[in-house]
């Protein structure tokens, strides 16, 4: 993303997409849901915005 910022070669809309992403992965990127069973503990919110995550991953190839 910096490198694609720099040289200019990503396009408003990219950089939206990417910051969206980044936002989104660090909501998760949390030392408290190191463990599988701290995913238990998730509100209702975190799990809503837990598949949003997954949506947007899946919507560009990071995940299937």
């Amino acid at each position: 993303m910096n490198v694609g910022k720099v040289l200019n070669t990503l396009s408003g809309s990219d950089m939206k997409i990417l910051n969206n992403l980044v936002a989104n992965w660090r909501k998760y990127h949390q030392p408290e849901l190191a463990t599988l069973d701290s995913y238990s503990e998730l509100t209702e919110e975190d799990k809503r915005d837990y598949i949003q995550l997954g949506e947007i991953l899946s919507e560009f190839g990071f995940i299937e």
